[in-house]
């Protein structure tokens, strides 16, 4: 199968750099908001649209909502799927939205027409916390909420390779599994000590 290269090879972080960068957060809120970004691979869009009812505490379940745009026709639809979470990610929502006395509705309410805080928001949450612990850039670009998903993506790959695949894609809601093979040029490990072992005249 081929597959596009990503323009940036190192447009990721390690979880230790991803966790610093969470623990930097000054509120709640912010805390959440990152956690969920660095834990769950989701888009910054998907995770500020979620809602108290997508969020299944008992099953550490996220239901993840989609607004898909077909160009040919025009018309909008909105498409669903439903991703496992750690329990460390799902204990923080759950004490977010109970703190909070959040009943129903959006999980990260703003001010604005949307009902939810806005992109810019949620881009100013993550630079500020990146500067706060060091991380200002991260590979060729200023550190954005889309590289916490690159570094769940990449760590996935890193960890389960190419038998896992499938589900990655489910997690990141890819439309095709050729965008989730991109990520194979981070991993995994195997295929290089394999390499190593070919160089040196090794089985």
């Amino acid at each position: 199968m081929t597959f596009t290269p990503m323009k940036d090879l190192k447009g990721y972080m390690t979880p230790e750099q991803c966790r610093k960068v969470v623990e930097s957060a000054d509120t709640g809120r912010d805390r959440t908001l990152l956690q969920l970004l660095w834990r769950t691979g989701a888009r910054i869009s998907e995770v500020l649209e979620l809602t108290v009812d997508n969020f299944v505490y008992s099953e550490r379940i996220l239901v993840i909502r989609t607004l898909k745009r077909r160009k040919k026709k025009g018309k909008e639809v909105i498409k669903m799927r439903r991703i496992p979470i750690d329990q460390e990610t799902a204990d923080i929502l759950h004490d977010y939205i109970k703190k909070n006395g959040l009943k129903e509705g959006i999980v990260f309410v703003g001010s604005g027409k949307l009902g939810h805080i806005t992109r810019q928001t949620a881009w100013y949450i993550v630079r500020k916390c990146g500067k706060k612990c060091g991380i200002e850039k991260v590979g060729d670009k200023g550190i954005h909420p889309h590289h916490m998903r690159h570094s769940y993506a990449v760590e996935w790959i890193k960890t389960y390779g190419e038998k896992e695949i499938r589900k990655l894609q489910m997690i990141l809601g890819h439309s095709s599994v050729t965008t989730t093979y991109e990520y194979l040029q981070f991993g995994p490990f195997e295929l290089r000590d394999k390499f190593d072992g070919m160089i040196k005249g090794e089985d």
